[in-house]
């Protein structure tokens, strides 16, 4: 009788080592699957991050050509009215200084 109860008691701690086994791998595999998806999830995260900051560099680049575009457009506005005012008021600006330095 105490040989069939030390029977029992083995069985019972061999039974609970194998539980504990098991339980250890589920645990770990389900850890490595949450790792690996966490990094596929992360890559993807990232890969939408490039894409997103590449769409934003080539809008900002348009957005700059176009600024560009204009600004050189006003200045060349502002550049011959500048020389028209100029040729405008020179011959005045000529016959100021002569009258100014020779009336004497």
């Amino acid at each position: 009788m105490a040989s069939e109860t030390v029977k029992k008691v083995l069985l019972a701690e061999t039974n609970s080592d194998k539980k504990l086994y098991d339980a250890r791998k589920k645990s770990e595999a389900i850890i490595l699957s949450a790792e690996e998806y966490s990094k596929n999830f992360l890559q993807q995260q990232i890969e939408w991050a490039k894409a997103d900051s590449i769409k934003l560099k080539e809008e900002n680049l348009k957005k700059i050509s176009k600024y560009q575009t204009e600004l050189e457009a006003n200045f060349k506005k502002d550049k011959e009215i500048i020389i028209q005012q100029v040729n405008k008021k020179m011959p005045d600006a000529i016959n100021e200084v002569i009258s100014t330095f020779f009336s004497n």
